[in-house]
């Protein structure tokens, strides 16, 4: 019974901790796996993100690069296509501030260049088409931050359109 009391109080205590959100001022970085992007299907087709936010012009308002890559491919009876993408863009969040500081929703918007290459594997020859170009997106996301340092993030956007991953105050 002594066990279960300590272990009552020890989530009771853990539970009331109040992690900081955004803080301007800081930098964060991330990475996120994700699902879907730039036309993506067949196999293979998970992109990997990085994010870097570093520069703060306002309070709220947080900007930064990020970068994505995935590869996928689609089969057919005489051979397949080869899709492979690599997304840089330059970003701006919003933070909203919440009462609740380890809650940290915000939003933004991208302008970046997706890298697009197209291939066929197998017989015969294709034009191979045009994949890629300037882009400009909207996102919007959510960070809960577990601990004074890190944060779990799910994130929707151009690349890739849903995102789960780490986000670390810098």
């Amino acid at each position: 019974m002594k066990r279960i009391n300590l272990f009552l109080l020890a989530i009771i205590l853990l539970s009331s901790l109040s992690f900081a959100q955004y803080q301007a001022g800081k930098s964060t970085g991330g990475v996120l796996l994700g699902v879907g992007g730039g036309g993506l299907d067949g196999d293979g087709a998970v992109p990997i993100a990085i994010e870097y936010n570093f520069y703060n012009v306002h309070p709220n308002i947080q900007l930064g690069v990020f970068g994505a890559w995935a590869h996928t491919s689609s089969d057919y009876f005489t051979g397949k296509w080869n899709y492979t993408y690599i997304v840089l863009a330059g970003q701006g969040n919003y933070h909203f501030k919440m009462a609740a500081k380890e809650w940290d929703p915000f939003v933004g918007l991208s302008l970046g260049y997706n890298i697009g290459s197209v291939s066929w594997d197998g017989p015969g020859s294709y034009s191979n088409p045009d994949a890629g170009g300037f882009f400009f997106s909207a996102q919007a996301g959510l960070n809960y931050w577990f601990s004074p340092k890190w944060a779990a993030q799910v994130r929707v956007g151009y690349f890739p359109y849903l995102g789960i991953g780490i986000t670390a105050a810098l």
